[in-house]
C-alpha cells in the first residue's frame, strides 16, 4: 500500500485523484483533498469506513507525481521464541537493577521506530499476552515518549517497542541478537 512520504508538502500539481467516472480532486492541502474525496465517496453512496483513507491514499500515490513510499509490512505471527525472548530480556532488565536510558535518547530511538515499516502490529497475540503487554507498559510508569501512540511491535524481534526504546541495549540484546536482520538505519544495530 503507497502512502505518502510528507503530507504537507504539496506535489507539483497538487494531490490529485480521480474515481471511476473521471471526476477529479485537485488540492493543494492533504486534508481538503481527503475531505472533498470523503464526500465524493457519500454522494456516491459509497463505503466509507475502516480503512478507506488507505485505499484513497494509494490511489492518490499512483495518480500523483508525488514522493511516495509502500508502508506495506507483512503481518508476523507471535511465535514461543518471542515468549522465551521476552522472559530472558525481563530478568536481564531485573538483574540490571531496572534502569533505563535518558529521556533524549528514548525519544531518539522512538523517532526511529515510528518512520520503520517494521513498526507495525502483530498478529496472533492473544488476550493474555495482550494483557501482559498492556500490565508491563503500566509497570513501567512514567516511562513514555511523545511517540507513544504511533509505536507498535518489532516485526522482526517482536518487541513492544514503547518499553524497548527504554531499555538499555546490553540488556535488551543479549546473545541470541542477530544484526543483519535489522534495517541499517535501527538503534540496534552496531554501527
Amino acid at each position: 500500500m503507497l502512502t505518502f512520504v510528507n503530507t504537507s508538502t504539496t506535489p507539483n500539481k497538487g494531490f490529485v485523484w480521480r474515481d471511476n467516472t473521471g471526476f477529479e480532486v485537485r488540492s493543494n492541502n492533504f486534508n481538503v483533498a481527503l475531505d472533498k474525496i470523503k464526500d465524493r465517496l457519500i454522494s456516491r453512496g459509497l463505503y466509507v469506513g475502516a480503512g478507506w483513507q488507505d485505499q484513497v491514499i494509494h490511489d492518490m500515490c499512483l495518480q500523483t507525481n508525488g514522493n511516495c513510499e509502500d508502508k506495506t509490512v507483512p503481518v508476523r505471527e507471535v511465535s514461543w521464541q518471542d515468549f522465551e525472548n521476552f522472559g530472558l530480556v525481563a530478568k536481564r532488565h531485573i538483574d540490571n537493577g531496572g534502569k533505563v536510558v535518558s529521556k533524549e535518547e528514548a525519544e531518539r530511538r522512538a523517532a526511529i521506530c515510528v518512520n520503520c515499516p517494521k513498526n507495525a502490529p502483530l498478529k496472533g497475540v492473544c488476550n493474555f499476552c495482550a494483557g501482559l503487554m498492556t500490565w508491563a507498559v503500566r509497570l513501567a510508569g512514567n516511562l513514555n515518549t511523545s511517540k507513544d501512540e504511533d509505536l507498535h511491535q518489532c516485526q522482526i524481534c517482536s518487541c513492544q517497542l514503547r518499553l524497548a526504546v527504554h531499555i538499555p541495549l546490553d540488556v535488551m540484546l543479549g546473545e541470541r541478537f542477530d544484526a543483519s536482520n535489522y534495517p541499517n538505519f535501527c538503534w540496534k544495530k552496531p554501527l
